[in-house]
């Protein structure tokens, strides 16, 4: 049949394809600090010719294999030297002399300063384990506890019940009333409000643990949270029966309250941050780059497999293996010093350009796109974007993400370029110096940006305003002085 013909074309086309190195070089590229370190220390494992510099006074023996007679090595039978491929990668990749090792850092002393950070950290217990510890010091039965475990195990991390309580019921095989006596003795452990099954519940249960008995706040959380959320406190007021001055002193009560009672036990991912390079002002006014030579291990090749390498007396099997071994460092401390060099030099970018953030904060922040500083670097935009994906910089103004300095921005009537950074602060300074009782509408914000030069649209300070979490204009009023 027609339709089950086996053809061959032949077709010409074009494919891009990475080579191993440059797969390599791209992936330690985008590696944050942390992770590059453990894989380094993988690859130096890995490796036996590659090695790291030693803390002064801690020199390591050589191992008994490499100390030899007096004889020289490294030539033929004919006198020839032997130098050629160790002497190119010696001339291509760093080797350190035992008198250069002058960097402090060895995977020793790297494992000490994790231990010592892991060590520093305290576990706190969980929500389920208070609540758990909690029920063990409680006299109940086993029907009792099983019930009362359900629940605790039925909490969310913010301390609410989110499963029904007839659900409950009906996978323990319990009867409604049960169920609803565990829920109630979960709501009496610590921290209050925990097993509430609305906001209105888990207000009302710490109102109750704090013996208040003004009924004004029960009607409030139960029965007006959704008026008091869009600020209509005028007729909230009138419904009440009590002055805007009496409501907002109730108010203030109930927003002593914490609405997610399970938060402060929920668990916690620790996360750490090192920079790489810091930025630091000059005797003449500039900002320079300067490394942090312990941030990242600095491998080298070793000098006695270097040596060893260059012996006539290698079996073709083992010379083949040490070649193995030095073309896969060589192309590990290229990729390395790629890297070092890419992100110096976009840091260096950063430290030319944004000078005068590093002087007076946000407000001197200029705007930073990702291209124009590809086009000075002399790489792809998708290059700097890998290269400061999770790398931070200490700076005169802390330690930031280099992600902080890209934004795009806007020229003021004076030609001056400002981003939108240094805009979306402006805003927020404008709202903070509002009349708490006439707050600036997005409008009025544009038309007072305007008025300094800076020509922002009412939609673009309102998607900023948004982005700083602000709420609009109506939320911000305040009826009482």
């Amino acid at each position: 049949m027609p339709g089950n013909e086996l053809t061959q074309n032949q077709e010409l086309r074009q494919e891009l394809s990475l080579s191993h190195r440059q797969l390599q070089a791209l992936e330690l590229l985008q590696t944050p600090v942390w992770e590059l370190q453990e894989k380094l220390q993988e690859m130096i494992a890995a490796n036996p010719v590659l090695e790291v510099e030693t803390i002064p006074g801690e020199e390591t023996v050589p191992p008994e294999e490499f100390v030899g007679d007096e004889e020289p090595r490294g030539y033929d039978e004919d006198g020839e030297a032997l130098y050629g491929e160790a002497a190119e990668w010696a001339s291509e990749s760093p080797v350190l002399t035992r008198d250069d090792r002058d960097l402090e850092f060895t995977p020793r002393y790297d494992q000490e300063k994790r231990d010592y950070l892991l060590n520093s950290l305290t576990t706190a217990p969980t929500l389920h384990q208070q609540l758990s510890g909690e029920l063990a010091l409680q006299e109940l039965s086993p029907r009792q506890r099983e019930l009362a475990g359900l629940v605790i195990d039925s909490l969310g991390d913010d301390g609410y019940l989110h499963t029904a309580p007839a659900d409950l019921a009906m996978a323990a095989g319990a009867e409604m009333s049960e169920i609803e006596a565990a829920v109630e003795l979960v709501q009496s452990f610590d921290p209050p409000g925990v097993g509430a099954r609305s906001l209105a519940e888990c207000l009302a249960l710490q109102l109750r643990r704090r013996g208040e008995t003004d009924p004004r706040l029960y009607e409030l959380v139960e029965h007006h949270l959704e008026e008091v959320a869009q600020n209509r406190l005028p007729r909230l007021a009138r419904e009440l029966g009590v002055s805007l001055t009496e409501l907002d002193a109730l108010l203030r009560r109930i927003r002593s309250l914490n609405p997610a009672p399970g938060g402060a036990l929920a668990p916690v991912t620790a996360s750490y941050i090192q920079p790489e390079l810091e930025i630091t002002a000059a005797p003449d006014g500039s900002f320079v780059v300067e490394e942090d030579e312990r941030a990242i291990p600095r491998p080298h090749l070793s000098e006695r497999y270097l040596e060893l390498f260059e012996r006539n007396d290698l079996s073709a099997e083992e010379r083949s293996y040490l070649r193995e071994k030095l073309n896969a460092a060589r192309e590990l401390l290229r990729a390395l010093e790629q890297r070092r060099t890419t992100l110096r030099r976009i840091a260096g970018v950063i430290a030319r350009t944004q000078g005068d953030f590093f002087r007076r904060g946000v407000e001197g922040l200029h705007p930073l796109t990702m291209r124009q500083v590809a086009d000075e670097v002399g790489v792809h935009e998708t290059t700097v974007s890998r290269a400061i994906a999770g790398k931070y910089l200490r700076t005169p103004q802390g330690v930031l993400e280099f992600r902080f300095f890209f934004s795009p921005g806007y020229e003021t009537e004076g030609g001056e370029s400002v981003s939108n950074r240094a805009v979306m602060e402006r805003i927020r300074a404008l709202i903070a110096e509002e009349d708490p009782r006439r707050p600036l509408s997005d409008e009025k914000l544009s038309q007072l940006l305007k008025e300094e030069g800076l020509k922002v649209a009412r939609r673009t300070v309102a998607k900023y305003r948004e982005a700083m979490a602000i709420p609009a204009t109506p939320l911000r009023r305040s009826f009482t002085d």
